[in-house]
C-alpha cells in the first residue's frame, strides 16, 4: 500500500509540474506579455486601422504563441492534459476502493486499477516525453520553465521513469 501511494504521488506530482508550467507559460509569458503590447499598440493609435492591426497582430501572436498553429503540439499537450484527467478518474475509483471491506472483489479491481495506473504512467512518460523533444526543436520559453532543472531532458532520455507495476501490491 505505501509503495502504490508512494507512485501514484510521484506521477500526479509529474503530472502537476507539467500542467502548472504550461498553464503558467500561457498566462505569463503569451498572455499577459501580448496584452501589454496590445494595450500599448491601442494607446498610441491614431485611428481604427491601427488598433485593427493591432489586434490582428496580438490574435496571431496568441495563436503561434500558444502553439495553436502547430497541429503535432497541439496534439500532445491535449493528449497529456487527457492523461491528466484519466489519473483524476482513477484516483477517484481508487479511493472509493479504499473505503470497501477486504475481499476477493476488491483485491481483484485494485489489480485492475493497478494495470490501469501502469499503463497511464508508461503514457505520460511516453507523451510528456515526446512533448520535451518537441520544444527542444523550437527553443520556446515554456521549455526553459518545464526543464529548467534538467528532469524532462532526462525523461525523455529514459533516466527517468514513472512506470508502476501491474503487480504493485500493499505489502
Amino acid at each position: 500500500e505505501p509503495r502504490r501511494l508512494m507512485l501514484l504521488w510521484r506521477l500526479r506530482a509529474a503530472m502537476a509540474f507539467l500542467v502548472n508550467n504550461l498553464e503558467f507559460h500561457l498566462q505569463v509569458d503569451v498572455i499577459d506579455s501580448l496584452q501589454r503590447e496590445l494595450e500599448q499598440a491601442i494607446r498610441d493609435a491614431s485611428d481604427f486601422a491601427v488598433v485593427e492591426q493591432a489586434h490582428a497582430k496580438f490574435m496571431d501572436a496568441l495563436i503561434t504563441r500558444s502553439f495553436l498553429h502547430n497541429k503535432v503540439i497541439r496534439n500532445t499537450i491535449d493528449t497529456v492534459l487527457r492523461r491528466c484527467l484519466r489519473f483524476c478518474n482513477l484516483v477517484g475509483k481508487f479511493s472509493r476502493l479504499e473505503s470497501l471491506v477486504e475481499s476477493a472483489d476488491k483485491e481483484m479491481a485494485m489489480s485492475e486499477l493497478d494495470a490501469n495506473f501502469a499503463e497511464l504512467s508508461q503514457s505520460f512518460t511516453r507523451d510528456s516525453s515526446f512533448l520535451y523533444a518537441l520544444l527542444a526543436r523550437i527553443n520556446s520559453n515554456l521549455l526553459l520553465r518545464v526543464d529548467y532543472n534538467g528532469h524532462f531532458g532526462a525523461l525523455a532520455k529514459g533516466e527517468i521513469k514513472y512506470v508502476l507495476n501491474a503487480s504493485t501490491k500493499a505489502t
